[in-house]
């Protein structure tokens, strides 16, 4: 498509200079010349669903041409925050919410969009998922494209109702806990999947940092990582290692398996119905209907419970992407022009595409009911997507540091050391403290 339209324009070029006097060989380069494309180059962690708006808006230019780089998440911010011409040079940059706080801390990356008239009104978007995009300087580093949540996906064929009931009523961790540790009772089956997934869950719903620069842990935050922690032990069935998270609770077997999200293994189990629940980002869902087709049908989603000792806490919804436009590009009008399409809530609507694609950033949708209303072959329950909007709605509006996504990361990794048999629970986390002293001196 592209060189038909360089060709088209080509000889509308020729005919002008044909109307004008003889056509030779300079015209006719002079005329190649100047339909050279401008060429925009994204880079990104992802782009599906924004495919069909870039395509619109290179139609509605058609001396221009985008050119998306799509990398692995951390490939693409390490790449971007550790030398800003990685992968050569990007006109738009697209990053999570998750590297947000490096990337606020960083003033020779992206342009101040609030220098650009037209820039959207705050009320637009999320009030969290907007100001994830303003720098610590106060400048205006992106535009919010999509929102992350949670909720737990139960299969409802395997589960009783009465502990669907449970579960629909659960108001904290514990219940969730207790409720799937019946389960297991009930059927000798798994409750979760993995642990991890829970844990991912609990950090979601904070924006604690839990360390300071140095890697000394924060006195004030220090019992949410702990709690986080015990509560992981429980699931896996050993025992918590700062006290007793669940006052009451006795004798939770292992609920938990240790099965990576989308892993081979996962989705061979998933099939063979070899565990109930999933607490899955809104972004995983498609991994689960193409993992166990046979599974349609079967699925309710469910509100997770909003809980923890940190007043500031909301629901399980953490990452989404913001665009930026890249301190070195070339064509800053034109870049900004393709930003501000997909970032308009109309553009994140048809996206959306009625549950198909990412969860908007925009207010409107979720305001609206639009994403409320949306409807799912394969998730049939009828508010499949209220659970989501609900928890972007209610998402954590304070800013974190880049200390708890390495924080997060090594905890995480220790949960995994004593998953696997690697370590005790009191040496996973010891190792775990030691890393994160270690990578933040």
């Amino acid at each position: 498509m592209k060189h038909i339209r360089a060709l088209a324009l080509l000889v509308v070029s020729t005919l002008v200079l044909t109307a004008c006097g003889d056509v030779t060989p300079e015209s006719l380069a002079y005329a190649t010349e100047q339909v050279e494309p401008t060429i925009l180059r994204i880079a990104t962690p992802r782009i599906a669903g924004f495919e069909d708006a870039i395509a619109s808006w290179e139609r509605e230019h058609p001396t221009a041409e985008v050119e998306v780089v799509v990398r692995n998440i951390d490939d693409h911010h390490r790449s971007l925050l550790d030398d800003a011409g990685a992968g050569g040079q990007f006109d738009l940059v697209a990053f999570d919410s998750t590297y947000g706080p490096d990337l606020r801390s960083r003033d020779d990356l992206l342009v101040d969009l609030s220098a650009f008239d037209a820039t959207p009104a705050m009320s637009t978007y999320l009030p969290a998922r907007w100001s994830e995009g303003i720098a610590d300087d106060g400048s205006l580093i992106g535009l919010p494209l999509d929102v992350e949540s949670t909720a737990m996906l139960v299969r409802a064929d395997l589960v009783s109702p009465d502990l669907l009931r449970e579960l629909r009523n659960a108001g904290s961790w514990c219940d969730v806990l207790t409720t799937g540790d019946a389960f297991s009772d009930e059927t000798n089956t798994a409750f979760l999947a993995d642990a991890d997934d829970l844990l991912a869950a609990i950090f979601a719903q904070t924006r604690s940092s839990f360390a300071n620069d140095n890697g000394t842990m924060t006195a004030d935050e220090i019992g949410e990582l702990e709690r986080a922690w015990d509560l992981a032990m429980i699931a896996i069935g050993e025992g918590p290692l700062h006290g007793d998270p669940c006052p009451g609770v006795d004798d939770i077997q292992r609920m938990a398996r240790n099965l990576s999200f989308d892993s081979t293994e996962w989705r061979t189990e998933l099939r063979g119905d070899d565990f109930a629940a999933v607490l899955a980002p809104w972004s995983f869902r498609r991994r689960i209907s193409n993992a166990a087709p046979e599974t349609a049908g079967k699925w309710v989603t469910l509100d997770l419970p909003i809980d923890s000792p940190n007043p500031a806490a909301g629901s399980s919804s953490d990452g989404g992407l913001h665009v930026g436009l890249h301190l070195d590009s070339e064509n800053f009008d034109l870049a900004y022009d393709l930003l501000l399409t997909l970032a308009n809530p109309t553009v994140q609507e048809v996206s959306f595409s009625n549950g198909y694609g990412p969860l908007p950033a925009s207010t409107r949708p979720h305001v609206d009911g639009v994403v409320d209303l949306a409807v799912d072959d394969f998730f049939v329950d009828s508010a499949f997507a209220n659970a989501y909007s609900k928890s972007a709605l209610d998402r954590p509006s304070a800013l974190a540091t880049p200390q708890r996504r390495i924080v997060i990361d090594a905890t995480m990794e220790a949960l995994n050391r004593v998953e696997s048999g690697g370590q005790t629970p009191a040496e996973a986390w010891a190792t775990m403290q030691e890393q994160v002293t270690k990578t933040l001196k």
